[in-house]
């Protein structure tokens, strides 16, 4: 089994990808949605959601490697601390204890309520890719602004409304696996200083800093596969 942003089996790894992918298909189908209000909800009010021990991917492994993106990170934040005995070794990638403010997540929230998901997803993908990246691979750019306009707008108001709540800069002292930390130098939604921030305020953890924007595992294939493969082989 390969993960199209790995370049290595996920199975040898036992790892669980969060992060783009698994956001696009949550937000394409009515069980995706109410998953994703499920996940949403426990991220604001700190609660354990069902399907992590009820009917989850995780409830298949005993112990699995995680790796989150973005939003898919916080998830991995609120997991090192709240499911502990279910991880080995943690991956967060571009992501961060707090990202932006309520007044920038309120506003993208209402012009997609307002306008769709077209309003607002050219000028979400310039922040997730470099310039130069996006001059060298339109056609990426052009797939990834697809999936995002054609993601259902009300599960991704929820997504929104979840990150712009989340603040776990307090716990991160309390998370004790191993731990990288990936950001990226071009990433101005989830900048260095905040993957720093996360690397020295949990203990022991790991940090890698590569030449991309918000969506590293695309814009910087090689070298994000080859950080995470050295760190879950260590």
């Amino acid at each position: 089994m390969e993960h199209p942003h790995f370049c290595f089996p996920i199975h040898l790894a036992r790892i669980i990808p969060c992060g783009t992918r698994k956001f696009r298909n949550f937000e394409r189908s009515s069980e995706s949605c109410a998953m994703t209000r499920e996940v949403t909800a426990s991220l604001r009010s700190r609660r354990a959601p069902t399907r992590l021990s009820s009917s989850g991917r995780m409830s298949l492994l005993d112990r699995v490697h995680f790796c989150g993106l973005s939003m898919g990170g916080m998830i991995g934040l609120w997991l090192g601390v709240n499911a502990a005995d279910r991880l080995n070794k943690l991956v967060l990638c571009n992501t961060a204890a707090r990202i932006g403010t309520p007044e920038s997540w309120n506003a993208r929230i209402e012009a997609v309520r307002k306008n769709g998901m077209k309003s607002v997803a050219p000028a979400v993908v310039e922040r997730w890719f470099s310039p130069a990246f996006r001059h060298k691979a339109p056609a990426a750019i052009s797939n990834t602004q697809k999936v995002l306009e054609n993601a259902n707008p009300d599960g991704y108001a929820a997504c929104c409304a979840a990150v712009r709540d989340f603040d776990f800069r307090v716990p991160l002292s309390r998370i004790r696996m191993p731990t990288l930390v990936i950001a990226g130098a071009l990433d101005p939604a989830t900048p260095p200083a905040d993957g720093r921030f996360l690397a020295h305020h949990i203990p022991g953890a790991r940090y890698a800093e590569l030449n991309a924007a918000h969506l590293s595992n695309i814009e910087d294939q090689g070298p994000f596969n080859s950080e995470v493969a050295a760190f879950l082989n260590s």
